[in-house]
């Protein structure tokens, strides 16, 4: 167990450290990270391999047109295989304060090295444009845990109450987007408790066509 959570801890380490280089436009070498070629797919750059990453490490677009203020970690979840972390980019503009929340999925090599990595964050944050991320990964079979499983029946059932049922007791969903009414199209902002799980949900499957809810 001890041995596990140390490895978490260098992921989470070494991701933390990964972001705030990117954020701060600090050009480190990419090459020693990486088993292979280095390879990040951005939403505002796309997929970047090779010489292309290594640009991108002081080209990022949300630290192009945006002053960066502070990088803050909130969230990590690993198997030591694939890893998540959560974080609150905040930035500036004039007198306009953004927090852009940024989620960097790693694929792991042996030896903590990074074979893929993928970053998450709304772009309307930093234009309020709306836009279409084109699929990140090619489809394949995934074995997910029996409560996803669970949570995607329900979701694509428009189960409400099943739903309600995989949230624990203070729960919390945050879709990135910049809106509590999805009628708005501003995206998914962020629910908290189980009446805002409800809430978001009610919502969504009004909106797909579910109804009666």
């Amino acid at each position: 167990m001890a041995e596990n959570i140390g490895i978490a801890d260098a992921l989470r380490d070494r991701t933390t450290d990964f972001l705030e280089a990117l954020a701060t436009k600090r050009n480190i070498d990419l090459k020693p990270l990486y088993r292979g070629v280095p390879d990040i797919d951005d939403p505002c750059a796309g997929r970047q391999v090779g010489k292309q990453a290594q640009r991108l490490m002081t080209t990022w677009e949300p630290v192009h047109a945006w002053n960066l203020k502070a990088v803050e970690p909130l969230f990590f979840t690993t198997d030591g295989k694939q890893s998540a972390g959560e974080f609150a980019v905040r930035l500036e503009k004039g007198k306009r304060e953004i927090v852009l929340p940024t989620v960097v999925v790693i694929e792991w090599a042996e030896e903590k090295l990074f074979r893929f990595v993928r970053l998450y964050y709304r772009r309307a944050w930093l234009d309020d444009r709306q836009h279409i991320r084109p699929r990140v990964i090619d489809a394949r079979p995934v074995t997910l845990l029996p409560i996803i499983d669970r949570y995607e029946e329900y979701l694509h059932t428009g189960s409400l109450e099943g739903i309600m049922d995989v949230f624990g007791e203070d729960p919390y969903l945050d879709g990135h987007g910049q809106s509590t009414n999805l009628s708005k199209g501003l995206g998914m902002g962020l629910f908290r408790g189980r009446d805002g799980i409800r809430d978001v949900f009610t919502q969504m499957f009004n909106i797909e066509g579910h109804g009666g809810l």
